[in-house]
């Protein structure tokens, strides 16, 4: 049987948005991954269902509503010019951008894992002519409070509303952190895992969430994503529809 992909053969041009947005989709029901940016400057804008900017003037002046938590940047300058395709596989719950220019190439792929609330973003390219980077990115104004900082080895941003016009405080962090990094046969690959939590404590969900991280191996990613790819069969598998003409 031939695997649903969804193609997407240019960068987004509506991110960031307040409606839908063009990019690549991919997530659990609760957290998001937008993909944006460019070639060289690729973007993944994460979100969670429960963060909200609970705002008492939301209806009079567009002030509340669900909001964006944070953005992981990838650099990749030496792609500057490169042909660009998007994979949404719907099958198995991933995107993957592939990107080439003459004998250099790397490819990105984003699995928001169905359990947990993990992201994975593995990276893949030509080494060592294609250089690369990785920085998580904190979103400003809105009235938002933001915080990032690294503790060990982990990267976290924390994005919260919190003002008087507020029905209830809400507060989200990214913490990411590089699992393993490989170089064979002239390719470089290079695995993430970020975890993505919401709560009202800042302290406590802090910590949790980059203990969580900070836990992970290589094997465990593997096992998430072993994991993540049964869900989706069954997922699949309990029901469907056949049409004698195809």
């Amino acid at each position: 049987m031939n695997e649903h992909i969804f193609t997407i053969s240019q960068p987004a041009s509506n991110i960031p948005a307040k409606g839908m947005p063009d990019g690549a989709i991919t997530g659990n029901g609760d957290v998001v991954a937008i993909l944006g940016g460019t070639a060289d400057r690729v973007k993944i804008h994460i979100g969670k269902s429960d963060f909200w900017k609970a705002d008492c003037r939301a209806y009079t002046d567009c002030h509340g509503g669900l909001s964006p938590l944070g953005t992981v940047e990838i650099l990749l300058p030496h792609l500057a010019y490169a042909d660009y395709k998007v994979d949404q596989n719907i099958d198995k719950g991933f995107t993957k951008l592939y990107l080439k220019s003459g004998r250099f190439d790397a490819t990105v792929k984003i699995t928001v894992c169905a359990e947990p609330n993990t992201v994975i973003i593995e990276l893949d390219h030509t080494h060592p002519a294609v250089a690369s980077s990785i920085s998580l990115l904190s979103i400003e104004g809105w009235e938002a409070t933001t915080e990032q900082g690294k503790q060990g080895d982990v990267n976290y941003i924390i994005r919260g509303f919190d003002t008087p016009e507020c029905r209830f405080p809400s507060y989200g962090i990214c913490a990411l952190r590089q699992i393993s990094r490989t170089v064979n046969n002239g390719r470089e690959h290079i695995m993430w895992a970020m975890n993505v939590l919401t709560n009202h404590d800042t302290a406590a969900y802090k910590a949790q969430a980059i203990e969580k991280v900070s836990v992970l191996d290589d094997a465990g990613c593997q096992k998430l994503l072993d994991g993540h790819d049964k869900w989706w069969k069954r997922f699949w598998s309990k029901s469907g529809v056949e049409l004698p003409d195809k």
